[in-house]
């Protein structure tokens, strides 16, 4: 079977979870669960129960072993009414639902695409490819994972490429937006990684563009003009090079631990000292791509 989106995931947070000490995962453990709150449901940055973050929380639940009650995780998903055209909320309400499966079967339970296929495929209905607008990098990335993990099949392999095309820049970047002369880094790893999920991570010379956006602390930056790199965006950029098979240039670990706190959590930039479970997963993620440090 064909690796899904979610599967390369999955098993790069659980190489990052093989190379921390006991004591290391103790204190990420503690750090996630002071983000829960009682109905199960994680907060955001101003501490408010949110669909979005809860995804992330959930997700992370399942890869540190953290017990928690399913029953409980699917009653606050009864309660999330989502607009349908909200791609990002549906998206995580999906993931969740994966969730709590997952976290019921057992930890490192990776039959993803049977479970969705069996129990939740409906639920991605909303997120069908739209045939007749463009889809931006990241909106192919996202639909294609969820489509992916719903066994679906009127994936349109055609026209996603097509339009990837259309937000390609002539040096090799890509934007999320029509006719923008400025390359997105999240936008670019999206394309890359919609692009190896359709043909296949077998043309490295692909990524030649993003390696060139590292910065010499390892970290790389959002855009062109971004003040300082950020977790995320280097995660994004990490996990997708990983999955091309190429190494970076420059040793990234540095600039993962120099934005893990000692509560447990990760920042989004040096510039910051608010810990959530979002950038704690991309903190993780980005870990788990430096498993060829150890090789």
């Amino acid at each position: 079977m064909t690796k899904t989106i979610s599967m390369r995931l999955f098993q790069c947070l659980q190489q990052a979870i093989r190379m921390l000490s006991a004591d290391s995962l103790a204190i990420v453990r503690q750090f996630v669960l002071s983000q829960q709150l009682p109905d199960s449901s994680f907060m955001n940055k101003n501490g408010q129960s949110d669909l979005y973050y809860t995804a992330f929380g959930w997700m992370l639940i399942y890869i540190l072993d953290i017990q928690t009650d399913p029953e409980k995780m699917r009653a606050y998903l009864k309660k999330q009414v989502v607009n349908e055209w909200d791609l990002i909320h549906n998206a995580a309400r999906i993931r969740c639902w994966l969730l709590t499966e997952l976290i019921k079967r057992g930890r490192f339970h990776f039959l993803i695409t049977y479970l969705f296929n069996q129990k939740y495929g409906d639920n991605a209905a909303g997120l069908k490819f739209n045939d007749s607008e463009f889809n931006t990098p990241y909106e192919l990335y996202i639909r294609l994972s969820m489509l992916e993990d719903s066994s679906r099949k009127q994936i349109n392999r055609k026209k996603m490429l097509s339009d990837l095309a259309l937000f390609q820049l002539p040096d090799g970047g890509y934007s999320n937006r029509l006719y923008n002369a400025s390359y997105a880094t999240n936008a670019t790893s999206a394309a890359l990684m919609v692009y190896g999920q359709l043909e296949g991570y077998n043309n490295p010379e692909q990524t030649d563009f993003l390696c060139k956006q590292q910065h010499a602390s390892g970290g790389f930056c959002a855009a062109q003009n971004a003040p300082v790199p950020d977790l995320l965006s280097t995660a994004t950029v990490l996990f997708t090079l990983y999955n091309y098979g190429i190494k970076p240039a420059v040793d990234p670990l540095d600039f993962i631990d120099a934005h893990w706190h000692e509560s447990g959590g990760f920042t989004a930039t040096l510039l910051d000292d608010h810990c959530d479970v979002e950038y704690t997963f991309y903190g993780l993620l980005a870990l788990g791509t430096t498993v060829w440090k150890r090789k």
